[in-house]
């Protein structure tokens, strides 16, 4: 890593039924950083917990071929939705930045996943992602589509890979 990341963080203590609560707004300056021989750049956004919600307001980060944007709440109400979207973003420079080698997947993802009620007990969430280029274990499987759903009822995310390379074509259906 090379640069300096920009941002002001407020903090503000608010009593609410008797009670003092902590609320945080981060806000972020449009900036660069440096990583791995490419300038990431940083979108002018918020990030703010208020009233036991984390909110995104316009978080970006993006290079010349990779986009990363997060927008909404993470909260226990129906009413709040986040939605991250990506745009060919090589997952294995991702994984790599977080430190999660032992992921068998690789490949270019453009896509969407929305969640809602994430802090409750019945999530809705769910993720239309494609992969270009796809790898799972280190075998090349052409390009995939991936849809995901978490399951309430099963607590799990069901999930539907369909494959092409060429002439050859899988669907792989299963749970995690």
């Amino acid at each position: 890593f090379k640069g300096s990341l920009d941002m002001q963080a407020e903090f503000d203590h608010t009593s609410r039924n008797g009670m003092s609560v902590l609320e945080t707004t981060v806000n972020i300056d449009t900036t660069d950083i440096y990583y791995r021989g490419t300038i990431w750049n940083f979108r002018k956004s918020e990030i703010a917990y208020r009233n036991k919600a984390l909110n995104f307001k316009n978080f970006g980060v993006n290079n010349n071929r990779e986009h990363l944007g997060i927008d909404g709440a993470l909260s226990s109400s129906s009413l709040d939705t986040i939605i991250v979207r990506m745009a060919n973003l090589n997952l294995d420079e991702w994984f790599k930045l977080f430190n999660l080698n032992n992921i068998p997947l690789g490949g270019i993802a453009t896509g969407n996943a929305f969640a809602s009620q994430v802090i409750s007990k019945e999530p809705a969430i769910n993720a239309d992602i494609n992969l270009k280029d796809f790898e799972f274990l280190n075998s090349y499987g052409g390009d995939a589509t991936l849809t995901a759903l978490w399951n309430n009822q099963s607590s799990r995310i069901d999930c539907a890979l369909s494959m092409n390379n060429n002439n050859d074509r899988a669907r792989i259906t299963g749970y995690y």
